[in-house]
Parts: structure tokens; C-alpha cells; sequence
């Protein structure tokens, strides 16, 4: 029997409602039903009172929770009874700007396949309209200015509706009630083509832009949340010059690929390729916004476009252009011409990038798509008194903010050696904390000593935790699948501040939230230099000789490798004898090694390209064993150059030996897994850093270590890379400071 009982409910909703559709959704679930009240958005989320029957209450509970927009998220529902009111009507009312700040923002969204369609549409009001969108998609983080969402706190609060998007805005069964971007060709910005000195060029911007492709110009496209550069392949090493970007691959943005994962992101996807000797990784990205699909849709003398190469558009290690008169400033060198628009970002994301394995997505870069959702913190470890800023690390940098249960992890920011990426790093922190009203109590750092990020964090008058490098590795990874407890994490990377002083980067630990041990890592060898040895891969290989061979080193040097010269042997030889180098476990600098070894790579002209190149040589290779692992602790490195350098001079192929690396690398960590496990009952392990950015690695872990009975797990939100480490220092932070 139903229940007539009228009720009235004061709800509250926390998470991700606001920008994807909810109040327009509770608006229509409301008055569908038929129960008064009303919706809107505030500091906190989104806030709703209703008024009805016990019955038709329930209902309108059970169909919020079962049938939500595909973009709400919905963390936290806050209800209390109240006094009845006798309304008959649901509305939206304005919007609430006071209170605690603690509304989730919305990433900015792809152009969804109703919009394309409508952009295809020739009888459609928006044929072709570069900027169209909806509640489901379209331009979020990249255009807030303060919270909470609605267009007066946008850079569309400048553009003035016309009639009919107001219509569409005010009505609650379009698509577009109150998508706060909404705007149309009559009302909304407008795109146009410049030359390299700023100046308008007449005519259609899009044919312009594309008929210039064509041609073979460079040209930098403002997006939904900075600049590109593109052009043709045919141009790609004019682009290269001019850029400085000699060797790192770039992605190709490609039309037509029908499924995707990922498909409101469209992040960059390292996807493998193959080719007759070897196979390699193409970093992938399919059109995102409106007018990347008119790019590709547009027809000059019969032809499109099939792909296009697709950059950042800034110097190497400088921050992303994403304001037009800076542009033409600092790409007036690059680019040929500019295909710009007048709605303003106030937030530059580069796009993000995820690695494509067997079993897994792994993330290198967290940017555009996927920025800022939140991270849970374990709520053993949350704190109503505790906010905590963590400042990550300084090569792919990002930092992270927490409050309570909820871990913000910044957008990918970049390498602080750059001055102005620093300043942007500063700018960053300041313009995230005042969105969300942060005030920390407390910091956390990287242990080095010399990192920028640490030496900033340290200016802070407050509690501070310095925190070792790959701990926070591991505790991100665990902060990613809500793991507690006790973990065998395995670390490798190129570079951590160790706890001893050395350079750590080959690391099994004993890990928790509140502490770590090291339980195993591989040997260490001399490593002269410092920042140089990250970029001359001759002085990890000599330092590996070194220890191998002792002081006639040099004479070990098998016949793949580049000839060290004497000025350089007789550097190595003073700064061994006089003491003046760093002790290393270094994982990438062993790759490096090895790369100088077989004669593949004298120098990283890029992060990893040593590596990079190795699992190139590997992946098509039989990954059968060709090196006996070895059973000590530390891992040792002696038996294993010397092996190296015997089966070079035997006449070994190098793609064998490159493969038989990878393997050897993987049963070394395996033993020692395995002897954790023994001595600690631990059957999960957890696998972090920079090294994961390799296929090879990642899916010969996993299957080993399945094998073997561990439950494994790698990243599959937060980056693998150092771009990931702030949620661990975060996260390890709170454990400390519960322990107190």
C-alpha cells in the first residue's frame, strides 16, 4: 500500500556535479515525477530540497542513483529531514558563491556524437560551427575562473546569448539547459587566421588553414586548453629545426577510427607499430574538439587531410602558449601562421598520454581529459584538521593538494630547471589554491636536497615532510587502486635521492603509507658528472666498466661501443681516484650503459632515448633468458657486464642481447619478489617509475609475476612517471602524521 506521508528533504550531493548535465537531470527526474522543490549549484557541489510523498521520494532516490548522466559522479549524498514547505513546483535556482569550497570540477570533455553531428549537418544552425557543444561535452576546467560553475564564472560570461541559445540554455528538455559554454555563429567566439606578425588573413579561416597544410606550413592551433603545432608529415623535419626537437617522436592526430578508449578524454595513446625489422611506439590522438574535425573534414581540389604530426606548441622545456598575443611572441620562429579564437583559456593543459600495453593503461602524463578528478585518500589516513600541499618532484612536475579524503593532483606542469616552467609551476599552485580555497597545514617534498620544487616547498613556515623519492613512488601507485597495508613495491626509474645519499633507482621495498624498508636493489657503480651522466651515455658505461674490470676499464671496451677518448678517460680516472662522483642504483642509467655498450646511443638528446631505443631493438626478439639473474642482495651488476661484453665479442646480435636485458632485468626483480614474499608473507606487489614507460617491462612483469602467484599492479590514474609522485607524498604525509 502506498504511503501518502509528505516529507520534505534538504539533500546535498558531493562530487562531480557540476558542468556535466546534473542540475538539468534533477530537474527533469523532479518534475517527471511530480515532487516541488528545487536545484542549484553552490561552493560545496549541488544542493536540493524536495517535497512529496514517501513513495514518490523513494523513487526519485532510486532513479538519481541508477540512471545519472554518463559525466556525473556522485561521491557523497549529505540528507536531512526538514519542515514542509506546500510547493508545487521544482525549479533551478542561482547559484550560491559563499560557504566552504568543495565542489568537484569538471575535466574539459571531446566533442561528443551528437554535436558532431549537428556539425555535419547542413541544415543544422551550427553546420560547421567551430566551437559547438552541449552538457556532455565541450570546454570545462580550461575556462573556469572561479566556483562555482556557471557561465558568469566562466570566460563565456564575455559573450552574450542570442535568442535562440538562450532558448535552448532556458529549456529543460534540450541538451544544452544550461550548458554553460553554449554559444552559436551569431553570439558565440569566433575563429580566425593570422600570419606570423599577428595580421588577419581574409577569407575562410578553416580553408585558409588547411589549404597552408598543404603546402607544407607549420601552423600553431589554439585549442580547447592551449596551442598545437602541426603540420604535415612531409614537413616534420622543417619542424624538428625549428622546434629543437631533433629525435623525440611527436603524435600524429588521426580522423576516422571509430572506437576508441577513452573516448571522452581522447588522450595520446603509445600504441606499438610494426615494421618489418622491428616494432616502436606512435603516440596516437584523435580529433577532440570541433575544430580539429573540420580540419579534417574540410576538402581543398578534392583532397583531406589524413593525418597530421600534432605537438605542444612551445619551445622544448618551456611552458604551454595558450594566450594569442603570446603566441605570435614566442612561436613567431616556428610556426608559419596562426589559427586562433577569442575565448579565453584561463588554465593551459598539454594533453595527456597514456601507454597502450596488453592488459593495461598505463599513464605517463596527466593533463587535458582527466584533470582535476579526484584521487580518494584511505580514510584511515584523512583528517578533518589536515591539508596538506605536495610539491612532486622537478622533471615532469606536478603537485597535489589534500583535503580531508580527497587528493587533487595537479596538471602535468613540466621540467622547474626551465625558469619560466617554474614560474608557471609557482603561478599554478597559487591559482589552484585559490579555486578551491586551500590553506594548507602542512607540506610534503621530494628528499633531494637540491630539487627546485623542494627548495620552494621549504620557504613555506610550516610542518614540513621530506619524503624519499620512490616511497612515494610506490604510495602513489597504492593511492590509485585504494590499497592499505603492507606492499612489495619494486621502484625503478633514473633518479631518487636515496636515504643514504646515493642515487637510488633499481629498488624493492617493504612498503606502507607510514614507512618503508629496502629490502633489495641492484648494485652500485660510480657515476661521475651528476646531471651530465643523465645525457652521455659513455660515463654510466664507464663507471659499469669500472667496477667490472678495475682500472684497465677502458681496455674492456667491447668493439660495438664509440671510442672513449683519452680526455674522457683521463676525466673518469681523476674523478674516481680523487673521490668526486655519486653512488648509483639507477636503472635508467644501467639502460644507458647498455645502450653506449652496443653501440645504439652516445647520447639521451632526449629523456630516455637511450631506453627507448633498446626496447625498440628488443620487441621483436625471442625474450627467452641469455643471462643467468643473480641470487645476491644487492642485485649484482659484475657477473652480468662481464657476460654482457663476452657475448658481444661471440658476435651475438645486438636485438638479442637488448631482448636478453629486458629479461635478465625482470628475473632479477622476480627472485627477490619472491624472497620478500618469504620472509614477509606479502603476495601484493605494487610497480612504479619512470622504467614502466616500457612495454617490455610491463608485460613481462605481469606475467611473470602472475606466474609466480603475486597479485600485481600498476598505475592506471595517477602517472607511473615522476609526474605521479606528489599523491604519494601526500598520501605518506597523512600516514606520518596519524603515527604522531
Amino acid at each position: 500500500m502506498k504511503s501518502k506521508k509528505k516529507l520534505r528533504l534538504k539533500l546535498t550531493y558531493f562530487g562531480r556535479v557540476q558542468g556535466v548535465g546534473f542540475r538539468p537531470w534533477i530537474y527533469r527526474v523532479a518534475r517527471e515525477i511530480g515532487i516541488a522543490g528545487f536545484v542549484g549549484n553552490s561552493t560545496q557541489g549541488a544542493f536540493v530540497e524536495i517535497e512529496g510523498s514517501v513513495d514518490d521520494l523513494q523513487r526519485f532516490h532510486e532513479q538519481v542513483r541508477q540512471t545519472p548522466p554518463a559525466l556525473v559522479q556522485i561521491r557523497k549524498i549529505k540528507s536531512e529531514e526538514i519542515a514542509l514547505v506546500g510547493e508545487e513546483n521544482f525549479v533551478i535556482l542561482p547559484s550560491k558563491k559563499s560557504g566552504k569550497i568543495g565542489a568537484e570540477v569538471s575535466p574539459d570533455i571531446a566533442t561528443c556524437d551528437d554535436c558532431l553531428g549537428e556539425l555535419r549537418d547542413p541544415l543544422d544552425r551550427r553546420f560547421r560551427y567551430p566551437f559547438i557543444n552541449c552538457t556532455n561535452c565541450g570546454p570545462r576546467l580550461s575556462i573556469l575562473q572561479e566556483l562555482p560553475y556557471d557561465r558568469s564564472t566562466t570566460t563565456m560570461s564575455s559573450f552574450t546569448m542570442c535568442s535562440a541559445c538562450q532558448k535552448e540554455y532556458d529549456d529543460p528538455s534540450d541538451r544544452r539547459f544550461h550548458a554553460q559554454p553554449n554559444a552559436c555563429y551569431k553570439c558565440g567566439p569566433k575563429v580566425f587566421f593570422v600570419d606570423k606578425n599577428g595580421s588577419v588573413i581574409a577569407g575562410d579561416p578553416i580553408i585558409n588553414c588547411v589549404t597552408a597544410l598543404f603546402k607544407g606550413k607549420i601552423i600553431a592551433i589554439k585549442g580547447l586548453s592551449g596551442f598545437n603545432l602541426v603540420c604535415r608529415n612531409d614537413s616534420i623535419q622543417k619542424l624538428r629545426k625549428r622546434k629543437n626537437r631533433l629525435t623525440k617522436p611527436f603524435a600524429i592526430m588521426v580522423n576516422g577510427l571509430k572506437k576508441t578508449p577513452f573516448p571522452t578524454q581522447k588522450p595520446i595513446l603509445l600504441q606499438r607499430t610494426f615494421s618489418k625489422k622491428n616494432s616502436a611506439n606512435i603516440g596516437l590522438i584523435l580529433p577532440y574538439t570541433p575544430l580539429h574535425t573540420l580540419l579534417f573534414e574540410t576538402e581543398i581540389r578534392g583532397k583531406t587531410l589524413s593525418s597530421l604530426v600534432f605537438t605542444s606548441a612551445n619551445k622544448s622545456n618551456e611552458p604551454l602558449c595558450y594566450k594569442n598575443e603570446d603566441a605570435i611572441e614566442r612561436l613567431s620562429g616556428i610556426a608559419d601562421a596562426f589559427l586562433m579564437h577569442n575565448r579565453e583559456i584561463t588554465r593551459p593543459l598539454d594533453d595527456s598520454i597514456l601507454l597502450v600495453t596488453k592488459k593495461n593503461f598505463i599513464p605517463l602524463r596527466y593533463a587535458r581529459g582527466f584533470t582535476p578528478t579526484p584521487f580518494q585518500l584511505p580514510k584511515s589516513l584523512a583528517s578533518e584538521k589536515v591539508s596538506i600541499l605536495a610539491f612532486g618532484g622537478d622533471l615532469k612536475s606536478a603537485f597535489a593538494i589534500q583535503s580531508k579524503d580527497n587528493l587533487l593532483l595537479s596538471e602535468h606542469i613540466g621540467d622547474l630547471q626551465n625558469p619560466d616552467t617554474f614560474r608557471h609551476f609557482i603561478r599554478t599552485i597559487k591559482r589552484q589554491s585559490a579555486l578551491f580555497a586551500f590553506k594548507p597545514t602542512h607540506i610534503a617534498c621530494d628528499l633531494h636536497p637540491n630539487y627546485h620544487s623542494s627548495r620552494f616547498a621549504r620557504s613555506f613556515k610550516l610542518p614540513i615532510f621530506e619524503i624519499q623519492h620512490h616511497h612515494a613512488h610506490i604510495a602513489s601507485a597504492m593511492v590509485d587502486h585504494k590499497l592499505e597495508g603492507k606492499v612489495i613495491g619494486i621502484a625503478c626509474d633514473g633518479t631518487g635521492y636515496g636515504t643514504d645519499g646515493a642515487i637510488w633507482g633499481a629498488e624493492v621495498l617493504i612498503t606502507s603509507y607510514q614507512s618503508f624498508q629496502r629490502f633489495a636493489h641492484f648494485q652500485y657503480f660510480p657515476l661521475i658528472g651528476g646531471d651530465r651522466a643523465a645525457k652521455e651515455t659513455w660515463r654510466p658505461a664507464a663507471g659499469l666498466l669500472w667496477l667490472t674490470f678495475g682500472e684497465k676499464w677502458h681496455e674492456e671496451l667491447p668493439k660495438t661501443a664509440p671510442k672513449i677518448s683519452s680526455l674522457q678517460k683521463q676525466i673518469f680516472d681523476a674523478q674516481i681516484a680523487q673521490g668526486v662522483f655519486l653512488q648509483t642504483s639507477s636503472l635508467g642509467r644501467i639502460f644507458d650503459a647498455i645502450a653506449f655498450l652496443l653501440g645504439v646511443a652516445t647520447h639521451n638528446h632526449h629523456e630516455a632515448l637511450a631506453a627507448m631505443t633498446l626496447e625498440k631493438m628488443a620487441s621483436n626478439e625471442d625474450q627467452t633468458a641469455v643471462f643467468m639473474p643473480s641470487k645476491t642482495n644487492p642485485i649484482e651488476l659484475t657477473s652480468f657486464i662481464r657476460a654482457f661484453c663476452a657475448k658481444i665479442q661471440e658476435g651475438i646480435s645486438p636485438q638479442k642481447l637488448a631482448a636478453g636485458f629486458h629479461t635478465w632485468i625482470v628475473e632479477n626483480f622476480v627472485f627477490q619478489a619472491l624472497k620478500a614474499r618469504g620472509k614477509t608473507g606479502l603476495t601484493r606487489v605494487v610497480l612504479s617509475g619512470g622504467a614502466f614507460a616500457n612495454r617490455i617491462l610491463v608485460e613481462k612483469f605481469s606475467r611473470s609475476l602472475s606466474e609466480e602467484g603475486f597479485k600485481t599492479y600498476f598505475h592506471k590514474k595517477t602517472p607511473t612517471t615522476d609526474g605521479g609522485i606528489a599523491i604519494g607524498q601526500a598520501a605518506i604525509t597523512a600516514g606520518k602524521i596519524k603515527m604522531k
